[in-house]
């Protein structure tokens, strides 16, 4: 590979047949020694020249090349120069022996400028950090890739692709590893498939099975009245069901008589809201309230909940869990009182420092996520120690804020021209960077920046998993091959 010209980040490159592929780097140098330019490829094409379509058009026409019987070795360079392809880069900075620069104040030469594919090692060295880590991935050439848990500890996560693309698959990745390391995750899991950590391909426990708790609404999750406290309860009713200020009032003084008399329940609360003398149109504002949490079957007079003894006993079986809220089967009320509530009392939690900092997921939060409450993941509870993970599959669905605050960023395959655009106006990196290469990337490959990679873009391939994983598309022909009952004949009708 040669330098053929650099104007502005952009620099071309020529090669006759080196193996490179988009997302390579390459480091461009004077020499063996001194700084050396490091570029990214984000698109390959043949070098055209003056000339070489009529060239090309009068091979075809004749039936080879035209300079084979009059001159060998003219018609061998002929050969050659047609397939010398033109190599797209984009300048990311200057290496040298203090390290990675993004500063290019400086250009080698033309002439004896030495260019050279930097292999997976050196850049996995390259954006790797310091501390404990979680295995997520190889690079192009097969070395493995490493995330630092410092890279998502107070840090918010976006992981962008479409339908397919294995981005839930990197999303359990990262949560199992989390457990791994010792942190403490909640997944808002709508197709119930992060269940699968819990078994390796066996179908044995795995290494986390103990420090993983799967909760249904209406089964294994339930909330009592007392655990949840007034602050959560009056945010669900207001925030969820929305509750008139003039109707909550009266909830909260049906509250504090309930809790002054030592007979607060959810039992109770229905009860009470029956007896107490209020406005008929109050009263009927709250039994209409009650009777759609009612619904939910997520309150109880037992205990529940308690996210402390979970934590307590993910401490027991070696620190580190996953609290997963399966919400496949429940309602879309379920769903909004199910967040409000964990999240609120999460909050709380964290506040008065109850429990450690955790790490949610969310998958598709717009679909179960009110709008207002957007700026409070992203920037106050980030305070609190909650930090946000959010996989979808529309980035248009996320608020801008989102990315605005967004510091690490996990990209998937994206063909259409309108999500690209839209992702361009919010990442780290340039837009020819990502319509280059997010087209071109197969199922499994990522291509990450932020906080993880010292923001420079990385094409990684997702590892495989030593777990279950669930969630794929079942389709009507893969059923129909795993059946090996006879097929029902048809009967006839008789009319």
């Amino acid at each position: 590979m040669r330098v053929l010209s650099k104007h502005g980040d952009e620099l071309l490159l020529i090669s006759e047949g080196e193996e490179v592929s988009k997302g390579d780097y390459v480091k461009v140098s004077d020499g063996r020694s001194g700084p050396s330019l490091l570029a990214q490829v984000y698109e390959i094409e043949y070098f055209d020249i003056p000339g070489i379509e009529e060239d090309l058009l009068r091979d075809l026409l004749l039936g080879g090349s035209t300079y084979s019987s009059s001159d060998p070795e003219y018609a061998s360079i002929t050969r050659r120069i047609k397939d010398v392809r033109l190599i797209r880069c984009k300048v990311r900075g200057t290496i040298s022996e203090s390290g990675l620069s993004p500063s290019v104040d400086w250009l080698p030469s033309r002439a004896t400028g030495r260019v050279e594919r930097m292999s997976g090692e050196e850049l996995a060295s390259l954006v790797s950090g310091e501390g404990p880590s979680i295995r997520i991935g190889r690079t192009l050439d097969g070395h493995p890739l490493e995330l630092p848990l410092s890279a998502l500890d107070g840090s918010l996560t976006l992981i962008l692709g479409k339908k397919g693309s294995g981005k839930s698959h990197l999303a359990k990745l990262l949560i199992s590893g989390l457990v791994e390391s010792g942190a403490y995750s909640l997944v808002f899991d709508i197709n119930n498939e992060y269940v699968g950590i819990t078994r390796d391909r066996s179908g044995e426990p795995s290494s986390i099975a103990s420090r993983v708790y799967p909760l249904e609404p209406g089964g294994s999750l339930r909330f009592n009245l007392r655990y949840l406290g007034v602050n959560v309860m009056a945010d669900v009713m207001r925030n969820v069901l929305n509750l008139p200020a003039t109707s909550l009032r009266e909830f909260l003084r049906i509250w504090s008589y309930l809790e002054s008399t030592d007979r607060l329940s959810f039992a109770q609360l229905g009860e009470q809201i029956e007896r107490w003398r209020a406005n008929e149109m109050v009263r009927d504002a709250l039994l209409s309230r009650y009777y759609s949490l009612a619904s939910t079957r997520l309150f109880t007079e037992d205990r529940g909940l308690v996210f402390e003894d979970l934590i307590r006993d993910a401490e027991s079986n070696g620190g580190g869990g996953a609290i997963l809220f399966m919400l496949a089967g429940a309602s879309t009320l379920t769903r909004r009182v199910v967040v409000e509530a964990v999240l609120a009392k999460v909050a709380e939690l964290l506040r008065s420092r109850a429990i450690p900092p955790v790490f949610i997921l969310a998958e598709e939060a717009h679909m179960y996520v009110r709008d207002t409450y957007w700026e409070d993941l992203v920037t106050r509870m980030r305070h609190y120690g909650a930090f946000m993970i959010f996989v979808t599959n529309q980035p248009d669905a996320l608020k801008d804020l989102v990315y605005r605050q967004a510091d690490n960023l996990f990209l998937f395959n994206y063909t259409n021209d309108r999500d690209i655009e839209f992702i361009a106006r919010y990442s780290a990196t340039d837009p020819e960077t990502l319509s280059g290469i997010l087209p071109t990337l197969r199922r499994g490959r990522s291509l990450m920046m932020g906080k993880a990679t010292g923001w420079l873009p990385v094409v990684m391939d997702v590892d495989d998993a030593d777990f279950q994983v669930l969630g794929q598309t079942r389709t009507f022909l893969e059923a129909a091959r795993a059946s090996r009952g006879p097929r029902l004949a048809p009967q006839r009708t008789a009319y």
